[in-house]
């Protein structure tokens, strides 16, 4: 063997590994706010579409506060394309959240954000970051301890929806709340 021929099959190696990486890549969980560490939640069991939030206010006024998590998604917390502006509805949800927020002063959450697949990840990660930070800062606004709050940008990861309509794009640009209670 020469050594172009070394580094060819070195490269070619390295390629097959990042093309399975990308093929097979599991959300690995959230970081969990108050210890640091990850915490694996079952996304197909623990995601609660929510509408009217009565259903997170439910959780957390009928779930006795253990240090569980739980995810919700919001029907109306998405978001315009390229954007950090909500699509209507969204703010009555944020409200919603933070009487529950308040409610609970114990509670943490993370705040995932998610984009649809249009444009390149660097664009769609850091997107969705200023998106889940958005909406921090509109809970921070209306009296929710910014320590009990983390953001996680997810990019286009782990759509619900397809990205080939515009219905599920739109359903793609959301937000997912992790409550710790």
């Amino acid at each position: 063997f020469s050594w172009k021929k070394i580094l060819g099959l070195i490269v070619g190696v390295l390629f097959v590994l990042w093309l399975l990486s990308k093929l097979f890549y599991r959300n690995p969980g959230v970081v969990d706010p108050t210890a640091g560490r990850v915490t694996q939640i079952n996304n197909a069991a623990a995601i609660a579409p929510v509408s009217g939030l009565s259903v997170l206010e439910e959780y957390l006024r009928d779930t006795p506060a253990t240090g569980a998590t739980k995810r919700f998604r919001f029907e109306t917390l998405n978001f315009t394309s390229g954007t950090i502006a909500l699509v209507s509805g969204g703010s009555e949800e944020i409200s919603e959240i933070v009487r529950a927020m308040k409610a609970f002063p114990k509670t943490t959450a993370v705040i995932e954000g998610y984009t649809d697949n249009i444009g390149p990840d660097y664009v769609n990660d850091k997107l969705s970051t200023d998106r889940a930070t958005g909406i921090k800062n509109q809970l921070v606004k209306s009296g929710i301890a910014a320590n009990r709050l983390e953001v996680v940008g997810m990019g286009s990861k782990n759509p619900v929806a397809s990205n080939q309509s515009a219905d599920g794009r739109l359903e793609n640009r959301r937000i997912e709340f992790i409550v710790k209670h």
